[in-house]
């Protein structure tokens, strides 16, 4: 891997310095083994026999199980640099992404990818979420706005007595 771009002079050229350690081994065979899932989720080819369609959903499980496991091994491999932080984040993002199908997964897998409240990114988000409401009670207080939501709220209020029977009938 080399450090330019197409306008690059040759002679200022510098060869970056890449070494391949167990994370990176293992993020390289879980690109591969991403691509034959996809392939094998999107689904049989409908001209198959039954043969081979069985063939073809066993071939789909072993590759969403090869898939699983080589996420799981990068969950469990200490990262020697901050490259790897970075990959085994990326690996982390697609098990919930994977996972999210599964029969009884919740929204909490969502969870595992928002701010913790106590961490410092949540300061960020505070911030913007004080800057929307603080939006949301300007444009609360613009003249045409009230209107609207004084109409809205006479039709909600009119809905709700003709359901409840407590206005009188029109006649015909």
């Amino acid at each position: 891997m080399a450090d330019a771009t197409p306008t690059t002079p040759l002679c200022v050229t510098k060869t970056l310095p890449f070494a391949q350690t167990p994370l990176t081994f293992l993020f390289s065979h879980l690109l591969a083994a991403l691509t034959t899932h996809l392939v094998a989720e999107r689904g049989c080819p409908a001209d198959l026999e039954v043969g081979e369609q069985q063939a073809w959903e066993q071939e789909a499980i072993l590759a969403r199980a090869r898939l699983v496991g080589h996420l799981a091994e990068i969950a469990r491999t200490a990262p020697a640099s901050a490259h790897e932080i970075l990959l085994q984040r990326m690996a982390a993002v697609l098990e919930g992404l994977i996972s999210s199908e599964e029969p009884g997964c919740d929204a909490e897998d969502a969870l595992r990818f928002s701010v913790p409240p106590s961490g410092a990114g949540m300061a960020g988000v505070m911030t913007l979420l004080r800057r929307a409401a603080r939006g949301i009670d300007l444009m609360a207080e613009l003249p045409r706005y009230r209107q609207r939501v004084a109409r809205l709220r006479a039709v909600a209020s009119a809905d709700g007595a003709a359901a409840s029977g407590s206005l009188p009938a029109k006649a015909a």
